[in-house]
């Protein structure tokens, strides 16, 4: 297991302890949140251009884009992409 992996486990579990959920919960929420869009995804391939895989919106590539890997988050909601 990765190390974003183990720490969204992590947070996962100390949300289970209603004392630290109550007050962290949210927070916790966020960094789950955060740290699942660190797990490189594969854009979506729209015919003739790419979307996000996580918000689904135009990620400024098409067909003719020479470097589409120059790009490695999407612009509207970081997830991070992986063009391998």
């Amino acid at each position: 297991m990765d190390k974003i992996s183990e720490s969204i486990e992590a947070m996962g579990t100390m949300k289970l302890d209603k004392s630290i959920s109550l007050v962290y919960g949210k927070d916790i929420d966020l960094a789950i949140k955060s740290l699942k869009k660190q797990v490189p995804k594969k854009p979506i391939d729209q015919s003739t251009w790419k979307a996000c895989p996580t918000c689904n919106q135009g990620i400024g590539v098409n067909n003719k884009t020479p470097n589409p890997k120059a790009i490695a988050y999407c612009f509207h909601c970081g997830q991070k992409l992986d063009w391998d």
